[in-house]
């Protein structure tokens, strides 16, 4: 099935991340976006953010933010977003997410069926930008960069 990001996706800069979501395939079990480098943030990327959240989530991926910094932490809580996110998926490091994964991970077991889909090829699945968690075995989520919005269409389950 073929899933083309929205036009309000493409001026949000969600449709890279959700790319890389669809990359990992059906058994994508969490989704940790690094935001270290969002040290200033607005209302379109808060958007953005949400709206990303919001199509993990209904895929039942479980949505979390790593190095989240208090000067971003702010405008999180007054959008509201780290309250849909919960207190339990912000992580000030990429290891504590890990962790948090890990013990999550302990008491939700994969689906057996996941680990038998095919992976999609490393060609496909660009350059490194942070971490997808819950695959089996783990791979290191992936982002293309560089890529224009005619290229932010993907294949896969939604």
């Amino acid at each position: 099935m073929t899933r083309r990001c929205s036009s309000r996706t493409r001026r949000t800069s969600a449709c890279a991340p959700l790319a890389a979501a669809d990359a990992q395939g059906e058994g994508l079990r969490w989704f940790v976006l690094n935001v270290e480098a969002n040290v200033e943030i607005d209302i379109t990327a808060l958007d953005a953010v949400e709206e990303l959240r919001a199509e993990l989530v209904g895929r039942g991926v479980v949505f979390a933010l790593a190095r989240v910094k208090q000067d971003l932490l702010s405008p999180l809580r007054a959008y509201g977003l780290a309250d849909r996110i919960g207190p339990d998926r912000l992580f000030p490091t990429l290891p504590s997410a890990e962790t948090a994964y890990q013990d999550w991970e302990r008491t939700h077991p994969p689906d057996p069926a996941a680990a038998l889909r095919p992976e999609p090829p490393a060609a496909d699945r660009g350059e490194q930008s942070g971490m997808a968690l819950g695959k089996t075995p783990r791979q290191d989520m992936t982002t293309p960069h560089g890529a224009d919005d005619d290229q932010c269409g993907s294949t896969g389950a939604t």
